[in-house]
């Protein structure tokens, strides 16, 4: 599994559709709610990049997708997780002195769409 692979695996495991934050769609194939979008990256060995990830639902409670953050925050507190790749391995980490969630603009005038970025920070150990 390369980089790439690794990071998707990851955003996807936490039961919910999870996107590159790179993928288009087009009118009409918006993905539906609830969905994970997440900035995903490569580095040489040693490089540390700060990347946010996007919790997004549709409902008029924020106890869903606040529920989802604790669950993501859950797998990375005590010393983060560490995804296995072809070249090594990724180690994202809750990042220190930063957030670790907020709630975000939507860009919808849907009053019901609901988005909270959380912050993680890559750490690469990888070839």
């Amino acid at each position: 599994m390369d980089n790439w692979q690794a990071q998707q695996a990851f955003w996807s495991s936490f039961g919910w559709p999870a996107y590159d934050d790179q993928t288009t769609f087009t009118e009409g194939d918006q993905p539906a709610y609830p969905h994970i979008t997440y900035e995903s990256a490569d580095g040489d060995f040693g490089a540390e990049m700060q990347l946010a990830i996007h919790l997004w639902d549709r409902s008029g409670s924020w106890a869903g997708i606040k529920q989802k953050a604790a669950s993501v925050k859950a797998a990375l507190k005590d010393g983060g997780e560490k995804l296995d790749t072809d070249s090594g391995q990724i180690w994202l980490k809750i990042p220190d002195g930063v957030d670790f969630s907020r709630p975000f603009p939507t860009g919808s005038s849907d009053e019901l769409v609901k988005r909270l970025m959380i912050n993680v920070s890559a750490e690469f150990l990888t070839d």
